[in-house]
């Protein structure tokens, strides 16, 4: 026989809103497609019981509400609603006037990301225990460019915790940017800020610049991330040694087939396309 389906990541409910159950929060995020709504739902079980999909002639239109809890269903012609796969059961008692209860969602940020608004971001920061050793927080010393200059001071490389390759102590410290709440807590901050796109330092995979260890293994968790903030990635390629056309054509295919399907990944519509298509930086 057949293997069995796999089960639905969530279901929809067409025509349908839902009312906040008691001690509910929800947050809008604008700029996703219907099933990239429903995506981040899944991927915020702790604080999504459900996800509203609004219509294009709500204010705003075509946005993605999130809730934290349901209280009861409300019918709203081309409103769609989807709600996580396990909390199907949730939605149900709900849809009886049963109030649902979940832990509460985030502040609702009343400004919200633009995606004219790009940053570049650096996740090649690396320290115990999340990693082995510390990388880029213990960077090498530049010299000056001019010698009588650079002999006035010292050689070597920084000594993090307390001596750190950086202009500015971090608040959060030396993190890691392995660290599942270090990549939340900056995909918040970026969120705040107003900015929409992170433009993410990428080398191709088992390759890093001279201080640092390869990054790539972080992209997907880096998408998931930004996808529970309504931010945006895109890959910024450095340059690398042997570095040419033909390689960086190769390193387009891979990160279009590895990362651009996912909803968080930066796309632009272009003229002449038929769907809106992914952005990379090159440096030259």
């Amino acid at each position: 026989p057949p293997p069995p389906s796999p089960p639905p990541r969530y279901t929809w409910i067409e025509d349908a809103d839902w009312t906040l159950g008691r001690g509910g929060r929800e947050k809008v995020v604008e700029g996703l497609t219907a099933e990239e709504c429903c995506d981040a739902c899944r991927l915020a079980l702790d604080r999504c019981a459900a996800a509203v999909y609004s219509s294009v002639s709500d204010v705003p239109p075509n946005a993605c509400w999130m809730k934290s809890t349901l209280g009861s269903r409300l019918h709203k012609p081309g409103v769609r609603s989807c709600s996580p796969a396990a909390l199907l059961t949730t939605a149900a008692k709900a849809a009886d006037g049963e109030a649902a209860s979940a832990a509460p969602a985030a502040d609702v940020d009343p400004f919200g990301p633009s995606y004219n608004v790009h940053a570049f971001y650096y996740a090649w920061y690396a320290s115990p225990p999340n990693d082995r050793s510390y990388y880029h927080w213990n960077h090498e010393f530049i010299k000056h460019w001019d010698s009588k200059v650079a002999s006035r001071y010292p050689e070597g490389h920084h000594e993090p915790p307390d001596d750190l390759g950086s202009n500015y102590y971090p608040a959060l410290g030396p993190y890691s940017s392995a660290d599942p709440a270090t990549m939340k807590s900056h995909m918040i901050l970026a969120r705040k800020a107003g900015i929409g796109v992170l433009v993410l330092s990428w080398y191709p995979p088992d390759s890093a610049d001279e201080n640092g260890i390869p990054t790539d293994p972080l992209v997907p968790a880096l998408l998931d991330a930004a996808l529970l903030e309504g931010i945006k990635i895109c890959l910024h390629i450095e340059p690398y040694k042997n570095r040419s056309a033909r390689s960086v054509a190769s390193n387009l295919e891979y990160a279009i087939a590895a990362y651009a399907s996912h909803p968080a990944y930066h796309r632009m519509p272009r003229a002449g396309a038929t769907k809106p298509l992914p952005v990379f930086y090159v440096v030259g």
